[in-house]
């Protein structure tokens, strides 16, 4: 049994429920944790910025008195740059209990050079539905190990959806970082024979809802029918029957 959805969005960014709407869908469905995960500052849309998160933990200490299942004010940041970079700095980190990363299209980058290298370009030939040139999808890929290793991310986020990438890679990657590879129950990100591949390389699962809508908060069948037919074992899915481990309260 799935007890924890890490990727919920609300009306802080590109969800339609409230905060307290989502957790209390959470609650009706018995998980023990919900992670808020508007999405990252960097967004072009629907970014945060720091008066919303402060906002958004008011409204969390407020309401978690009266609800059993734990709420987590998390992030669902912008993978920005080659280089790794996300849209969370150092000194930003604290604000969150939870980090999730993932590729997005409408994000600032650190530089016009470095937007039209690595937004711009896999933008085309994903709009297009071209073939990727090895020498992009290689460029990503390594933009996904860096990440991991530069920042205190939790879990990445639907891995190969809008951007190719040798997933394998990043999850050997995100293994040696004890970060979580999600599973998403949104997003058709990943074949049954990459995920089998996947979960080869030791890497955690999570399987998330990616909701944008109330309804849609714990809702995690798609990805439970890419868990079966790729015969991932229970013990390898994070959220299955436990919690996570949160690198926000690591030394």
């Amino acid at each position: 049994m799935i007890i924890a959805d890490y990727h919920t969005h609300t009306i802080f960014s590109h969800g339609k429920g409230t905060i307290e709407e989502n957790v209390k869908r959470a609650e009706e469905l018995g998980l023990m944790q919900i992670a808020i995960t508007d999405h990252g500052l960097r967004h072009i849309a629907f970014g945060l910025n720091p008066k919303k998160v402060k906002k958004m933990r008011a409204i969390i200490d407020e309401i978690q008195p009266k609800y059993k299942v734990k709420i987590l004010l998390g992030i669902e940041a912008n993978l920005i740059s080659s280089e790794g970079d996300i849209d969370v700095k150092e000194e930003q980190m604290g604000w969150f209990d939870i980090i999730v990363v993932g590729w997005h299209k409408a994000v600032y980058s650190t530089s016009t050079k470095e937007w039209w290298k690595f937004i711009g370009r896999n933008i085309i030939y994903s709009t297009l539905h071209l073939p990727f040139p090895q020498k992009i999808v290689d460029m990503n890929t390594e933009a996904f190990c860096k990440a991991v290793k530069k920042n205190r991310i939790d879990i990445l986020s639907h891995v190969n959806y809008d951007i190719k990438v040798d997933p394998v890679k990043v999850a050997k990657a995100a293994a040696e970082t004890d970060t979580y590879f999600e599973i998403s129950a949104k997003k058709d990100h990943l074949t049954v024979e990459q995920l089998k591949e996947v979960a080869s390389a030791g890497v955690e699962f999570v399987v998330n809802s990616d909701a944008h809508s109330v309804a849609r908060v714990g809702e995690f069948s798609l990805a439970q029918k890419y868990v079966d037919m790729a015969g991932i074992k229970e013990e390898q899915i994070a959220n299955m029957d436990r919690l996570i481990r949160l690198k926000r309260y690591q030394n």
